[in-house]
């Protein structure tokens, strides 16, 4: 990479990933109304529908999946290392091989947790009350 590319790559704000599920951290549009943090529930304990809600909304605006990692030296032996999705490909600068893994394994895991809260919440409100 070039000097001046350094630089304006130096310049550009990091983006935290946890911030993008609402977890803390700086935000991805800190100025924006429709940031994931400022959507959050007050507790980092409790999970409200509303913060389910909006892990949805997130994961039905991302591409369709599935999506997988390729890692340089590990999956393929020359390019760069990139996500698959079933449109472009996704390529990042500065992520890590487990990076690169967690993010394509995400894009399927988060819409199946989201529906295992609500099925396992769905299933505590039909339990009878203990008397």
């Amino acid at each position: 990479m070039g000097n001046a590319q350094t630089q304006a790559a130096q310049s550009e704000p990091r983006v935290n990933v946890w911030s993008l599920l609402g977890t803390g951290g700086t935000d991805v549009y800190p100025n924006s109304p429709k940031s994931p943090s400022s959507t959050m529930s007050a507790s980092m304990n409790d999970l409200s529908e509303s913060d389910l809600t909006r892990i949805q909304k997130l994961c039905d605006a991302a591409t369709p999946g599935p999506w997988k990692a390729y890692v340089e030296g590990r999956d393929h032996e020359s390019g760069s290392s990139f996500i698959q999705t079933d449109r472009d490909d996704i390529e990042m600068t500065g992520a890590t091989d487990g990076d690169y893994d967690f993010i394509a394994s995400a894009r399927q895991d988060i819409p199946r947790l989201v529906a295992e809260v609500r099925a396992l919440r769905r299933q505590l409100e039909e339990r009878p009350d203990p008397a």
